[in-house]
């Protein structure tokens, strides 16, 4: 993700809204489906995104909203990830990392 900036970014400091399983949840999105920020956006902030051109610092910005609406419970279950399977096993139930391509729990 970050290679192409030549950016190096510590997975465990990733908050991905496609991958969060309280989103995919509420995005009906089964263990193979990742919600489309487009779709998180209408449904969470009433906001109509991606129409037509693609803008990369729109989609920073709603990702970052969704982040903050989901903060308090997101941080817990990453803490509690890492108690239950250790920094190796980061995000445990919270996050499905075979997805990611971060590893696996």
């Amino acid at each position: 993700m970050f290679q192409v900036l030549k950016l190096t970014h510590p997975a465990r400091l990733v908050r991905d809204t496609a991958v969060y399983r309280p989103l995919r949840e509420l995005a009906h999105c089964n263990t193979r489906c990742k919600p489309r920020l487009k779709d998180l956006a209408r449904q969470l902030l009433g906001l109509q995104i991606q129409q037509g051109e693609h803008d990369s610092v729109t989609d920073a910005r709603v990702a970052l909203r969704i982040y903050l609406l989901y903060q308090k419970r997101w941080e817990r279950d990453v803490r509690k990830a890492q108690v239950l399977y250790g920094e190796g096993g980061l995000f445990g139930d919270v996050l499905d990392m075979t997805e990611t391509g971060w590893g696996s729990t």
